[in-house]
């Protein structure tokens, strides 16, 4: 059996900037956190860069969609890239809740490249601690 230990272990800068782009995703993912409380559900999404009016927030069926798109800023002419690393293109993230939300009760905001989007729980899903009687 033929093995590459050799090889690499000799070169290994060349097979860093040979193999290390296929490692690197080019997919544009933001990290996203989701939480419950009492009273409503709060998602948390990191989209730093990203404009506001590209990002779009949809409620049906009780999923809630985030989407954004973010472009490739042009490269200057003047110098030869050995490397960019500007991310570009477009995501979208679907949230099941598992009941039925009021939509008017769904709000966002956008700051420092934070989005947060908290959604209300009805009346009847709120937790309430039920007594025992004697």
């Amino acid at each position: 059996m033929t093995t590459l230990a050799p090889f690499f272990s000799g070169n290994r800068q060349i097979c860093r900037d040979l193999f290390e782009p296929f490692q690197e995703s080019s997919v544009f993912s933001p990290a996203v956190n989701v939480r419950e409380k009492d009273s409503e559900y709060i998602i948390e999404a990191e989209i730093p860069g990203v404009k506001e009016e590209d990002i779009h927030i949809n409620y049906k069926d009780n999923v809630l969609k985030l989407s954004a798109v973010t472009s490739q800023e042009s490269k200057p002419d003047s110098g030869e890239y050995h490397r960019f690393e500007r991310r570009y293109g477009s995501y979208e993230r679907s949230f099941k809740f598992p009941g039925s939300l009021n939509p008017e009760n769904i709000s966002a905001k956008y700051e420092n490249g934070i989005l947060i989007i908290t959604a209300k729980k009805p009346e009847e899903s709120k937790s309430k601690e039920i007594p025992i009687s004697k």
